[in-house]
């Protein structure tokens, strides 16, 4: 089972640029409504499950959470990483 789970994670890693690139970012309207509905402020922490690329994760660091993520994710740390070296 742990084979499995290895060959899986590294499928995905293979295939984390194609998949940041190609799945469109959610907009900016959803975090609003998230942020409300849930009554988060600034500085809360958030635990991300699965958070594969950072899809949501840097959206919701930038808005001032604090994000923890579960586990050890490379993938998403690696596009964290990167985003931070490029200008907003």
């Amino acid at each position: 089972m742990e084979r499995d789970r290895q060959q899986l994670r590294t499928t995905f890693d293979s295939a984390a640029d194609l998949y940041q690139r190609a799945r469109p970012d959610y907009p900016e309207a959803l975090y609003d409504a998230l942020v409300q509905a849930a009554g988060l402020s600034v500085g809360d922490r958030l635990l991300e499950i699965g958070c594969a690329t950072g899809k949501a994760t840097i959206p919701l660091a930038r808005r001032g959470f604090r994000v923890t993520l579960p586990r050890d994710w490379p993938t998403a740390r690696r596009r964290r990483s990167q985003k931070r070296r490029r200008p907003s």
